[in-house]
């Protein structure tokens, strides 16, 4: 193999699949293979270890920044240095703890959908609990006398208000209500049909009312869910902004180190090319010579990059990922509103 190839690709989903290629190459290699694999944190040297074990200059990708240049297990098949009867397989993995290993919109989402989660069921729970009096009221019978649907609509009225007055509820409140109501008016119609204290004309009044007061439900709640889309939006901008410093601090900070460690490197390489010079291994010198090419490549590198433009640019996708999710959830059926 010329390069290396992905053995095992890691999606952004967190699923793992294997190179058909790659699983073709090994599956064709018919000597005995020595397999080294290397492992460890982001940006510290596996890969440029493992290049140098296969006593090549370049070959795994190296990262000149934080950020990690091998996603995945990457895989070279190489003739045995010194072994011509074995093939070498050098397995180079994805750096442990890369700031950017997940992507801030996968880390929004996940968070969100968090959240989603968590509002459904503390508002499940409270609507269970506010809704034991009604419930047990229905079981009992006591709406189906004269005068029960005025009484049920009291109860209901109850269990909106107390629901309502309740805080900490999260981003499903207005959807968890809207289903209760919806469900409660079919109750409500057909203890309607059955109060014998209403005349036609009354029930027929109350049915009115009712649909009403479904329909001005119904717009109130549309109003929250824009109200909360737009509030949601403002505080995932701030904290995506609070992270996008911790990162750029963050970067600043690896780089510099970086750079103090690859001029060391330099000053220590430089010293050793001299003497292997004054002792006549001129071969040996020019090795370290393309080393100390290759670090001072990586600080030019590094000096040129900036995260300003990554880093920002990442916000707008981040936010764009987490208005659609919250639009798919506010309004799943409905048309969405513009948010500017």
């Amino acid at each position: 193999m010329e390069h290396p190839i992905c053995l095992i690709e890691n999606l952004e989903t967190g699923d793992l699949v294997v190179n058909p290629e790659a699983e073709r190459i090994l599956t064709e290699i018919n000597q005995p293979v020595v397999v080294v694999a290397i492992v460890g944190k982001y940006r510290t040297g596996k890969s440029y270890l493992m290049n140098k074990l296969a006593g090549k200059s370049n070959g795994f990708a190296l990262g000149s920044t934080i950020q990690s240049k091998t996603k995945g297990i990457w895989m070279w098949c190489l003739p045995h240095p010194k072994k011509p009867e074995y093939t070498l397989v050098l397995l180079d993995t994805e750096g442990l703890g890369d700031v950017e290993k997940q992507s801030l919109a996968q880390k929004t989402e996940i968070y969100y959908q968090r959240n989603v989660d968590e509002s459904i069921r503390i508002c499940n729970a409270l609507i269970q609990d506010l809704n034991g009096p009604l419930e047990t009221g229905i079981k009992e019978e006591k709406y189906s006398k004269p005068g029960g649907h005025r009484l049920f609509q009291q109860e209901l009225s109850r269990v909106i208000e107390a629901y309502n007055g309740c805080l900490g509820k999260g981003i499903k409140a207005a959807d968890v209500l809207q289903e209760f109501l919806q469900e409660k008016e079919k109750t409500g119609a057909m203890i309607l049909q059955t109060d014998q204290s209403l005349t036609e004309h009354e029930k027929k009044i109350a049915e009115q009312k009712a649909k009403v007061e479904a329909e001005e439900r119904e717009k109130l709640i549309i109003e929250e869910k824009n109200q909360r889309l737009q509030e949601t939006i403002e505080l995932e901008k701030k904290s995506r902004e609070e992270q996008l410093r911790l990162l750029h601090q963050k970067y600043e900070q690896e780089k510099q180190k970086m750079k103090e460690e690859n001029e060391w490197m330099i000053q220590e390489r430089q010293k050793e090319m001299e003497q292997m010079m004054k002792e006549g291994m001129s071969h040996k010198s020019d090795m370290l010579q393309e080393e100390i090419q290759n670090l001072q490549r990586q600080n030019e590198a590094t000096n040129q990059e900036s995260t300003s433009d990554a880093f920002d640019a990442a916000l707008p996708g981040v936010l764009g990922t987490l208005v659609k999710k919250l639009l798919s959830d506010l309004y799943p059926s409905k048309k969405k509103p513009n948010v500017q």
